[in-house]
């Protein structure tokens, strides 16, 4: 089994979280096959959230901790997040302050397409794991498992916290459906446009995978963002209710089944 595994955004927290990242994620994955680790991070080196409470400088050589097979470090694409800021703030601003959640989020997206277009050049893998280098994982991924239940065009996402959408921290895809994942930046216009609302992180994943040819799967495994001076942000681990599972599974399995089919057809 090929594996990718992709760590994208900024690396504000990465000294507090790399040690569970290496034993729960990078680890297990060794043991199950052919590993090779992504990273794109941009180059920030201040952050100033007040929302998170989180101002100050930031350790820009913190990726060298993940020891990654390939590395792509740029610089802010201020010009790229102006115009997806120019076609969203519109639509209006979920978070309700002054633009700078909506752009850290426009960041993280970015880099997620750019490191899944990473994986992209360097051919195909049997399973994609994307995850934030913020997050401190209390579990182990079960890739022993996901090697049996996830096929090509698996989806599989936290059970956990789906505030509206879907849980966008981690993820794990089949071969055939990591784009859906990876790319749903370019859903964002089309997300507000089509909903008339503001864009919203865990709603976008939901839009997405809606318009991809996936099958949704979830898993327990845990794992808490951290902030850049080391607070750990307030998590429900609690399964979403049976209702909404239930709504993801129309929408996520037995929609995109009648995609895949007219795609086939």
């Amino acid at each position: 089994m090929r594996i990718a595994i992709a760590f994208y955004g900024i690396t504000r927290s990465l000294s507090f979280t790399a040690q569970s990242i290496q034993k729960n994620i990078i680890e297990p994955a060794k043991l199950e096959g052919e590993t090779t680790v992504f990273c794109h991070f941009f180059e920030q080196k201040y952050i100033d959230n007040p929302r998170t409470q989180e101002v100050g400088e930031l350790n820009i050589n913190e990726w060298k901790l993940l020891n990654a097979d390939t590395v792509i470090i740029e610089d802010i694409s201020n010009e790229l997040e102006e115009y997806y800021l120019s076609a969203l703030l519109p639509y209006g601003n979920a978070w309700e302050d002054t633009g700078q959640s909506l752009r850290n989020i426009l960041r993280q997206l970015i880099s997620l397409e750019r490191v899944t277009h990473a994986i992209e050049s360097k051919g195909d893998f049997d399973l994609i794991i994307y995850a934030r280098p913020d997050m401190l994982f209390h579990d182990a991924l079960p890739i022993s498992l996901w090697k049996k239940t996830v096929d090509s065009e698996s989806v599989v996402i936290p059970s956990w916290q789906w505030s509206g959408g879907l849980n966008d921290r981690f993820s794990a895809c089949g071969r055939l459906a990591y784009k859906a994942y990876g790319l749903r930046i370019t859903k964002a216009i089309d997300f507000c446009l089509k909903n008339k609302r503001p864009l919203h992180s865990e709603r976008l994943l939901m839009f997405a995978l809606m318009h991809g040819a996936v099958k949704l799967q979830t898993t327990f495994v845990r794992a808490s963002r951290v902030r850049s001076n080391g607070i750990h942000a307030s998590e429900s681990f609690h399964k979403v209710k049976i209702a909404k599972r239930i709504e993801a599974y129309i929408y996520c399995n037995i929609y995109t089944w009648f995609v895949r089919l007219f795609l086939s057809s």
